[in-house]
């Protein structure tokens, strides 16, 4: 439910300040291999190193396309909103 709430609130966000000129990003990192339950979970697919040299370039970059709010993930594949 947290993950909905936070996704919730960027959507508000984007439609009250996109008209001013700010622009967001929703990023995806992937499921990437941390210690969340109190051991490292190796079944995962990404070491954090890993997710974030996928996500810098994404963060960092223009985009060609900032007059809608869509979720990518580190595959750079959109995910439904």
């Amino acid at each position: 439910m947290s993950k909905a709430a936070l996704n919730m609130g960027v959507k508000i966000l984007f439609n009250d300040l996109h008209p001013a000129g700010y622009t967001f990003r929703v990023y995806h990192p992937g499921w990437v291999r941390s210690y969340m339950h109190g051991e490292k979970n190796m079944d995962a697919d990404l070491e954090p190193e890993d997710a974030a040299a996928y996500a810098i370039p994404f963060l960092l970059n223009d985009r060609e396309d900032e007059n809608r709010l869509a979720m990518v993930d580190y595959e750079g594949n959109e995910w439904p909103w």
